[in-house]
């Protein structure tokens, strides 16, 4: 596979994946933070198609080595805010040991129903998140989704509101980067149709585990990974 076709393909596993993982995310726990997610995803949607257009028109190299790059410099963003006493948010909707944090953003959420207009003043670099992260979703496929969970890392929002915030966003940003990949003839659809069940099964599954692990921990095992691919990516374009 070319480095566009491995881009518009995965974008179609992406974007399945992370609608069972959204689904899962609410379903188990309240951190999701839907008027983020929203403004996000309403950015997104209009700049993938701009991405997506432009990686027609890059080389295969230079897009796999756009993206090892993308994927390394998120890992300094994700740990800027690293507090291991952040404890792991469990399980179950409106329970007595949820953490402080994530109630406070819950409340916030009524606030942007309240006070709309005030809401975009305090909020308003999400917006920036999604152009940024909505872009290089189309440009780069999986890599945007990274990109736009790193950037609300540098929020106040723990690693967990960051992780299902930015799949709730992805759903349908990657389904509109994978339309216009389609139209370029960058996906094979049979692996993107075996990648698509595949996601969905294991991201139904990774949500639940995901929230009874620490945010710290949370993030070193997001770094570690990203740097993985990111080092082997960058590798494959010099061999």
């Amino acid at each position: 596979m070319t480095a566009h076709q491995i881009a518009g393909t995965s974008l179609v596993a992406v974007s399945v994946g992370a609608i069972s993982a959204t689904l899962n995310y609410q379903y188990s726990s309240d951190v999701t933070r839907f008027p983020i997610a929203a403004n996000i995803a309403i950015c997104s949607i209009f700049f993938s198609v701009a991405g997506a257009r432009l990686n027609a028109a890059i080389g295969g190299k230079a897009l796999s080595r756009i993206t090892s790059v993308s994927l390394m410099s998120c890992i300094p963003l994700i740990l800027y805010k690293f507090d291991p006493t952040i404890p792991p948010p469990g399980q179950g909707k409106n329970r007595s040991d949820m953490s402080d944090k994530i109630k406070k953003h819950i409340a916030e959420e009524q606030f942007f129903i309240d006070h709309t207009m005030e809401w975009y003043k305090q909020n308003w670099h999400f917006l920036t998140i999604g152009c940024v992260s909505g872009f290089l979703s189309g440009l780069i496929g999986i890599g945007g989704g990274v990109v736009m969970t790193a950037a609300m890392s540098l929020t106040d929002l723990s690693q967990h509101e960051a992780v299902a915030t930015s799949l709730l966003c992805i759903g349908p940003t990657a389904l509109v980067g994978s339309l216009a990949h389609y139209r370029l003839n960058h996906v094979v659809t049979p692996i993107a149709f075996i990648l698509g069940i595949s996601c969905a099964l294991g991201m139904s599954i990774s949500p639940h585990i995901a929230l009874e692990i620490k945010d710290a921990h949370l993030k070193l095992a997001f770094c570690s990974l990203l740097a993985a691919s990111s080092i082997r990516m960058f590798w494959l374009t010099w061999v």
